[in-house]
């Protein structure tokens, strides 16, 4: 019995040791944060992410590898920085053509309410 209790602390210290300290858990967290900086490990990281995912699951995840086009083509790449660099403003003309367009299907609907027949689906 008492070499199996010597046994049995030996597995535990051998387990502790696979254990990283907290100093170490701390350095590899920063290594990760600085490796995930960088733009281009993201984008290579999810490449093969979305190349895994179109071969397990669906083909559709095929889609994001049309990313390249854009990261290789410089026209595009200042097409697509020119527009998420004036989001906010793309948004709100977006949201402006809503309204207008809500706008207009309401006065639509009350000028010429007669012309709307009843339809009955199903």
């Amino acid at each position: 019995q008492q070499q199996q209790q010597q046994q049995q602390w030996q597995r535990r210290r051998m387990l502790l040791q696979w254990c990283p300290s907290a100093a170490e858990m701390r350095r590899h967290w920063r290594t990760f944060k600085a490796v995930a900086s960088i733009p281009a490990v993201v984008y290579y990281f999810l490449y093969l992410l979305f190349s895994v995912l179109a071969v397990a699951v669906s083909p559709f995840f095929n889609a994001f590898h049309l990313v390249y086009v854009v990261m290789h083509s410089r026209t595009l790449f200042f097409v697509v920085q020119a527009a998420s660099s004036r989001a906010g403003q793309i948004g709100a003309t977006l949201l402006l053509g809503l309204v207008t367009l809500y706008v207009y299907s309401v006065l639509g609907f009350t000028l010429f309410q007669g012309r709307y027949g009843s339809y009955s689906f199903g």
